[in-house]
């Protein structure tokens, strides 16, 4: 499966809609387990071998798509994060220059 394919699966669960006779099925690919709340999934410009996943509780975990597996150290902790209720942390954006 090409990187960008794999860059739309959420935290968890691929989501693949499949169309016959008018009806709509959906498939599900587990791809990472290990996570707490997982709420936002992205990647850094220039780099599609990893996949940046947001925890509601303020970590960001990586995952690597060349290998099939969680970095086991988060690559960042937020500290002091409410989340309780609708609060916490919910999505992460890199500068357009991250690799630089």
């Amino acid at each position: 499966m090409k990187h960008a394919a794999k860059s739309l699966m959420l935290a968890m669960l691929l989501v693949l809609p499949s169309f016959a006779c008018g009806q709509v099925t959906m498939d599900a690919e587990r791809i990472v387990t290990g996570l707490a709340s997982p709420v936002f999934v992205t990647h850094a410009p220039g780099d599609a071998d990893r996949l940046f996943i947001v925890q509601r509780g303020g970590q960001i975990r990586i995952f690597n798509l060349a290998t099939g597996t969680l970095n086991s150290a988060n690559f960042m902790t937020v500290p002091g994060v409410s989340s309780g209720g609708e609060r916490g942390l919910l999505g992460l954006a890199f500068h357009p220059d991250y690799q630089n």
